[in-house]
């Protein structure tokens, strides 16, 4: 599979939703009435504020370019916005590997072994991935400062779902669609960024699983449309596992590749000489 098609399939599909548990079906409810709603049904604050670090661990399958190729994905975060994941599929027959990092400042991707910088809006969008997993869809919002309103209801699927519409202060606005019994995030739809071009979202969360008190997305499925490359992507995504607080630290989520841009390494005047021990390597 080409680089350039392979490198747009993982970061499209990759989302972490939270958690809920019944309530009264009520239409004419504020934002800030939902938020609680939610909160309340995940445990409270108090269970969320304990989750300092997450690890997770899925199983993916992606359907792209009439390919069907299936892998490992492994996806750690940190307080307040640390994230590192790990992408492993077989696809077209080929091993493809990819990893995606924020440490807090700079963030990285490293596709086959070729690694470059996260800017822009690539690098934004990472970073309200870490908030969203740590803190949760829908929750992330609010302790981030998004602006967060309600749209009324509409049919997904053929089942009613509150709308409620979600912008960050920096990144793409996404919309949340929320069963009004249950208040479980049923599913999502918005817009991301993957190698300089936009990609259209929309997400379903089709069950949960109840982790010490706390309710987790345990199967999501994905569509993904880049319209400038004439892509759309299919993920499902079944959880493995997840555990909190495994004891995360910073050098958990440093750039292995140093600070910046380096300059390309002249293969003219390359001597093969081992590389001094304990030398970075620079972006390829």
């Amino acid at each position: 599979m080409p680089h350039m098609q392979t490198s747009a399939i993982p970061f499209l599909g990759v989302v972490a939703l939270a958690f809920l548990l019944p309530g009264p079906a009520a239409f004419a409810q504020t934002a800030d009435e939902v938020l609680a709603r939610h909160l309340a049904a995940v445990g409270g604050r108090k269970a969320l504020d304990r989750i300092k670090d997450k690890v997770e661990t899925w199983t993916v399958t992606v359907d792209a370019f009439g390919n069907v190729s299936k892998g490992k994905l492994e996806v750690k975060v940190m307080q307040p916005d640390f994230i590192l994941w790990t992408l492993e599929l077989e696809a077209a027959g080929q091993p493809f590997n990819q990893i995606r990092g924020f440490d807090g400042k700079t963030a990285w991707q490293e596709d086959q072994g070729i690694a470059s910088p996260m800017e822009g809006p690539e690098l934004t969008e990472l970073r309200n991935l870490a908030l969203r997993t740590i803190g949760g869809e829908l929750l992330w919002a609010e302790q981030s400062g998004a602006k967060i309103e309600m749209d009324g209801t509409t049919d997904l699927e053929g089942e009613t779902a509150l709308v409620v519409e979600t912008t960050p202060k920096e990144g793409f606005k996404l919309t949340y669609y929320l069963d009004p019994e249950t208040y479980l995030v049923l599913g999502f739809s918005g817009t991301t960024i993957q190698q300089g071009m936009e990609a259209e979202l929309d997400a379903r969360v089709t069950s949960y699983r109840e982790v010490e008190g706390v309710r987790v997305p345990e199967k999501i499925s994905v569509k993904a449309m880049v319209a400038d490359m004439g892509i759309e992507l299919a993920w499902q995504m079944k959880l493995d596992s997840v555990k909190f607080n495994s004891g995360l630290d910073k050098s958990d989520f440093m750039n292995p590749f140093g600070q910046g841009k380096e300059k390309p390494v002249d293969e003219t005047k390359h001597t093969h000489e081992p590389e001094p021990e304990g030398k970075k390597r620079g972006w390829y």
